[in-house]
């Protein structure tokens, strides 16, 4: 559980993997939360300042599709 500090992405957004998407405050150490994937950012459950639980999702990454030739 923690504290969101500030969520980095929007909706629409698009993400490369391993960048970060939003700082998240627990036992008083800030922690960067990175992308797992590349992708566009479909929803965002959390904004902030708000308290958050483990394991919930907070952003939710579409994966990119490869191009197709």
């Amino acid at each position: 559980p923690g504290k969101v500090v500030t969520v980095e992405v929007r909706v629409g957004d698009s993400v490369e993997e391993g960048q970060t998407v939003l700082i998240l405050e627990a036992m008083k150490m800030q922690n960067e939360v990175a992308a797992p994937i590349s992708g566009i950012v479909r929803a965002v459950h959390c904004e902030d300042g708000m308290n958050v639980e483990a394991n919930v999702p907070l952003v939710v990454i579409e994966p990119d599709m490869p191009d197709e030739d």
